[in-house]
């Protein structure tokens, strides 16, 4: 049996250096389609930003005590990351982006037991100070941080108030 490690260092900087080959080579042969590139890929993080944001907003929308949410992508990438004290997303420190890669993770980790014990729905975490849940959606996991006077039921409320949004609003979300 032959096992094969990939390293996603490994594997992203190659994507890295491939993109940056392209790029060069665009910008050799024909400048004006390079920059009809750049464009049109800045449109599309637009547009996902724009879905993205939308559906944080929603989510925000649903509970007052929630105080920051993070969403993920299956790979523990972020999505976006943002306080309810404010409007738009804020930009993650390195400590984040580690502990949003690692929730990803643990969801993976957690999707192993999904055939014997059942599927994860959310994970809820209560410390001194505040809570936390993660919810595990297809293709996304939301995490938010709860002000510590909401209750555990309250909480699964929450949990399942989220999984009942629009569901084309999480779908665009989670397909962009």
């Amino acid at each position: 049996m032959f096992v094969l490690k990939i390293n996603k260092q490994d594997v992203f900087e190659t994507i890295t250096q491939v993109y940056d080959k392209f790029r060069e080579n665009i910008e050799r042969s024909n400048s004006q389609f390079c920059n009809t590139f750049i464009f049109n890929q800045k449109t599309c993080f637009a547009l996902v930003n724009e879905k993205i944001q939308k559906l944080a907003s929603q989510i925000f929308k649903v509970e007052p005590l929630i105080q920051h949410l993070g969403l993920i992508d299956l790979e523990g990438h972020i999505l976006t990351d943002q306080s309810s004290a404010s409007s738009v997303p804020i930009e993650p420190n390195e400590d984040r982006i580690m502990f949003y890669y690692q929730v990803g993770l643990r969801r993976g980790r957690r999707e192993h037991f999904n055939d014997v014990y059942g599927t994860t729905e959310y994970i809820h975490i209560i410390r001194k100070k505040m809570q936390q849940i993660v919810l595990y959606l297809p293709m996304i996991t939301i995490y938010l941080t709860l002000d510590r006077r909401m209750t555990p039921n309250g909480v699964g409320q929450l949990a399942e108030k989220i999984n009942n949004l629009d569901s084309k609003l999480l779908s665009d979300a989670i397909h962009n």
